[in-house]
């Protein structure tokens, strides 16, 4: 059953900064191809939220899945997906605002 998706500001922030600094670094036609990559990942778990794994914090209920040189951070119940954040591998995950 696919889950309704629901994006926190935090990770609607994120993806636009994924966006531009990929923009920056590789070009156009590269950003599309890797936002498709985390896209498609983030549509995987709206379809089956197990895939993920425990994110492994303070915050119950929390999962994480990598999607490229990124991992999706999110939360779901029997009706949605809600993603939470989308941090850069290198990224303090732990430090990092809205994760506890």
């Amino acid at each position: 059953m696919k889950r309704k998706l629901r994006y926190h500001s935090l990770a609607e922030r994120d993806f636009v900064g994924v966006a531009a600094w990929s923009q920056a670094q590789w070009g156009a036609q590269q950003t599309r191809r890797y936002l498709l990559v985390i896209e498609a990942q983030i549509q995987r778990i709206a379809e089956n939220p197990m895939l993920g794994v425990d994110a492994e914090m303070a915050r119950v209920g929390l999962r994480k899945i990598v999607a490229g040189k990124h991992t999706v951070f999110y939360m779901a119940n029997d009706h949605e997906v809600q993603i939470v954040r989308i941090m850069g591998q290198q990224q303090d995950y732990i430090g990092a605002a809205g994760l506890r």
